[in-house]
């Protein structure tokens, strides 16, 4: 009974941190004039775009959470787990002080469990959000 409620414990303080995250987005979106924002978002955005597609990542979003970028980025679902981890880890070392969260329609257990074990960032619409 205690594993499970620790389970469940760490499952509310994983969500919680997820909206938190989440109100940290909003309340930078409303203090920021949006002419602003969509600036500052077309700019890095397209200095970095070309790199990006290369590592098999695209739609790019640009968020500003407390002071740091986050990049999110779809990629193609079907991807080896291996290439995912490679084109993952060269694309944040490319992108130095920003942050790359990789967004999904649907994650499987196995796989979302794979990125946590290797502090990959993963967005899935709708679910949750995990920045490591």
């Amino acid at each position: 009974i205690i594993e499970v409620m620790s389970l469940k414990n760490e499952n509310i303080e994983s969500r919680l941190e997820n909206i938190e995250e989440i109100l940290k987005m909003l309340l930078v979106n409303s203090v920021l004039g949006s002419s602003e924002i969509d600036k500052i978002q077309e700019n890095i955005l397209n200095s970095i775009r070309d790199r990006l597609i290369m590592f098999g990542m695209e739609n790019l979003r640009l968020n500003y959470i407390e002071d740091k970028y986050y990049i999110f980025a779809e990629i193609d679902e079907n991807e080896t787990l291996k290439n995912i981890k490679n084109n993952y880890l060269q694309a944040c070392d490319f992108l130095d002080d920003i942050k790359l969260v990789l967004v999904f329609e649907k994650l499987h257990a196995k796989r979302k469990k794979a990125f946590e074990e290797a502090k990959i960032s993963f967005y899935v619409k709708s679910d949750e959000m995990r920045i490591f």
